[in-house]
């Protein structure tokens, strides 16, 4: 939603809101962007190449000038473009081009991620604002653009060849190696699970989210890396139970929906490898949502792990992304593989219009700008929460990479470490069933559906 104010400046709100009636937990981002002078000078100062070097969101204008454009092309005949509303109730705009030029987006907070349909190569093929014959960007889309930018900001980033060019960035990496670990898990929590998900697939998913989709990482087994996911996805009971508060304190007579979206049939069409995964949806304590609502947020996060580098134990994160984007190959993207095992083109298709804001922890040693996101609640200020003597102060600063971090504590409303629908590794049965929106009597007492407590209840009583 962009919102122009009398003032002359812009509020940009990112939201997992759908626009129906509310009866869910979404989340937003909200941030206000100042006019520039009246020829722009601020922003067109900057270089596409410093941007790409800055990495820190100064890019915002150009990806939401390219979302707006691309979903201008896709529109039906006869509806009202973003560029003609901005010339009907704006005024001064020839080209969609020119929103970024009269706002200081550079001043983003966050990077912004869009995906937009087609077939789109990756950071390996084709440089993220590259010119491109026909004088416009390359833009890269989705996990590439998520992938793209975490390299950025790694400290094995420092230097290197990139498309044939010697690259060299000067400034200290925000994600140093010593804060992450390859025990680091990866959350992804969201409102469709969608069908025929393969252990190939979410592989290769799960490699750009990582970092860890470099040429010749491939040799790894796909099963290792899928034991770092935790699939966030709330219960058939926790839904019931919304859904009984509702109907007990609501007088509204329309149905209720879930906005919910994984089917017993999609669930069997899924490798066991993968819904191996899944954890239950389970609500923060304390709750930054004074009342139970159904799941609408979407998640991605890498929660850290690495407690030798002085970090506390709890809810430190890597980097976290709010999006529209579901667990579905169409917001996800697909990648066809090659003829080599774990080898695949560097690129993907995509077929939904989505759109994310990611936060990235800064740890430079530089107490005025390093940043740690967390979940809520946040109890302190810094990260440094227990307290050291006089003389182990320093060497403890001196190896907690955390010390001087503020904390920022974001509202997430579940919790990041939560219980596995398969609590014995040895056993296959969840002791929860998980949520479908739609049940059919085939599929609920076959498959995987079998392995679930519902799926065994029906397949007994088909066995009567």
């Amino acid at each position: 939603m962009l919102l122009f104010e009398k003032s002359g400046s812009i509020m940009v709100v990112i939201s997992t809101a759908n626009m129906t009636s509310q009866r869910s937990v979404d989340g937003s981002w909200v941030q206000r962007f100042e006019r520039c002078s009246k020829d722009g000078s601020e922003f067109a100062d900057i270089a596409i190449d410093k941007l790409r070097e800055k990495c820190d969101g100064s890019d915002f204008g150009y990806i939401l000038s390219d979302f707006l454009q691309k979903q201008s092309e896709a529109a039906k005949l006869n509806q009202m473009l973003p560029i003609q509303f901005l010339r009907k109730y704006v005024g001064q705009f020839d080209i969609l081009d020119d929103l970024r030029r009269k706002y200081q987006f550079d001043r983003a907070s966050v990077h912004l991620v869009s995906t937009v349909p087609g077939i789109h190569p990756g950071r390996f093929s084709s440089q993220h604002l590259n010119r491109m014959p026909n004088k416009s960007l390359r833009i890269l889309y989705g996990p590439q653009r998520v992938a793209d930018i975490l390299d950025r900001l790694s400290e094995k980033r420092k230097d290197c060849s990139f498309h044939g060019k010697q690259e060299s960035i000067t400034a200290k990496p925000w994600l140093p190696c010593n804060a992450l670990s390859e025990k680091d898990r990866f959350i992804v929590q969201m409102t469709s699970f969608g069908s025929k998900w393969t252990s190939r697939c979410v592989e290769s998913l799960v490699r750009q989210y990582m970092g860890r989709d470099e040429p010749g990482a491939c040799a790894d087994s796909e099963t290792d890396l899928i034991e770092n996911v935790d699939i966030i996805w709330p219960t058939m009971d926790f839904m019931d139970d919304i859904n009984a508060q509702h109907q007990k304190f609501s007088t509204d007579k329309e149905n209720f929906s879930h906005f919910v979206f994984l089917s017993s049939e999609g669930f069997n069409n899924t490798d066991l490898a993968i819904v191996s995964r899944m954890k239950i949806y389970e609500i923060s304590d304390p709750t930054p949502s004074p009342i139970d609502l159904t799941p609408h947020i979407k998640t991605y996060a890498r929660l850290l792990e690495n407690k030798e580098a002085g970090g506390v134990p709890g809810n430190n994160l890597a980097w976290v992304m709010l999006s529209s984007a579901c667990f579905s190959k169409g917001a996800q993207g697909f990648t066809h593989k090659k003829t080599s095992a774990f080898e695949y083109k560097d690129e993907k298709t995509y077929s939904n219009f989505e759109l994310g804001v990611l936060f990235v922890s800064r740890l430079q040693g530089e107490p005025t700008s390093d940043r740690v996101y967390s979940s809520y609640p946040s109890t302190c200020s810094s990260c440094e929460t227990n307290p050291v003597s006089a003389h182990e102060e320093k060497s403890t600063k001196d190896d907690n990479i955390y010390a001087d971090a503020n904390v920022i504590a974001l509202p997430i409303p579940f919790k990041l470490r939560s219980r596995s629908y398969q609590p014995d590794t040895d056993e296959t049965h969840f002791c929860e069933t998980p949520f479908f929106q739609t049940i059919s009597s085939k599929s609920i007492c076959a498959g995987l559906c079998s392995l679930t407590p519902l799926g065994k209840w029906a397949a007994d009583c088909m066995s009567k």
